[in-house]
């Protein structure tokens, strides 16, 4: 419930800011890393006892959330010099020691990264799948702006098994292809 209130308290304000604002512009803040949210909804038509959102977010402890690098300078620089074509991301590792929780993923779902009015949002996501055999997917997702009344949504591979450890890497590119940010997000996932 207080994600809900959250959400449409933090909705209102980004709609008034937005029309306050010069020609409906709303200046981007550039100075750090904004998180991407992903939030996965249960879809099923079967009435539920509970809500049927779950929200992954590195303060809901369901995820584990990292930035690589981030210039807030994304016209000059400096820029990110590394590979940003596959997600070579330590899924097998990097969560070790950490206590995340495992996020449920129903049969019939609809996985999307909330819009932000104010921050950049990446130009694609570089996704790698583990399942619990060790069998790993990779997939290049681009970036495409869903309109102003929807959210982009996150295409999952299927994947073998009750469990699975997902890896999205974010990447931001200017107009010239630099890249000026990268961050991580990896969580584990269970079939319900």
């Amino acid at each position: 419930m207080k994600k809900l209130i959250f959400s449409l308290f933090f909705t209102a304000s980004l709609l008034m800011v937005s029309a306050c604002g010069k020609n409906n512009e709303v200046k981007m803040v550039t100075d750090s890393v904004s998180e991407p949210i992903i939030v996965i909804t249960d879809t099923s038509k079967d009435p539920k006892d509970e809500n049927n959102d779950f929200w992954l977010d590195s303060d809901s402890k369901n995820i584990y959330f990292k930035k690589i690098f981030w210039s807030s300078d994304f016209k000059n620089g400096p820029f990110y010099n590394k590979q940003v074509e596959t997600n070579n991301a330590d899924i097998k590792n990097l969560l070790k020691g950490k206590k995340t929780d495992i996020v449920p993923l129903p049969k019939h779902n609809k996985i999307e990264m909330v819009k932000e009015l104010k921050h950049p949002t990446p130009n694609y996501i570089l996704g790698k799948i583990r399942d619990e055999k060790g069998k790993e997917v990779t997939w290049k997702q681009t970036y495409k702006d869903p309109g102003p009344d929807a959210d982009f949504q996150i295409k999952l591979p299927s994947f073998k098994g009750k469990s699975a450890v997902v890896s999205l890497r974010f990447i931001w590119l200017n107009e010239n292809h630099d890249c000026y940010g990268v961050a991580d997000k990896i969580f584990n996932i269970k079939k319900i």
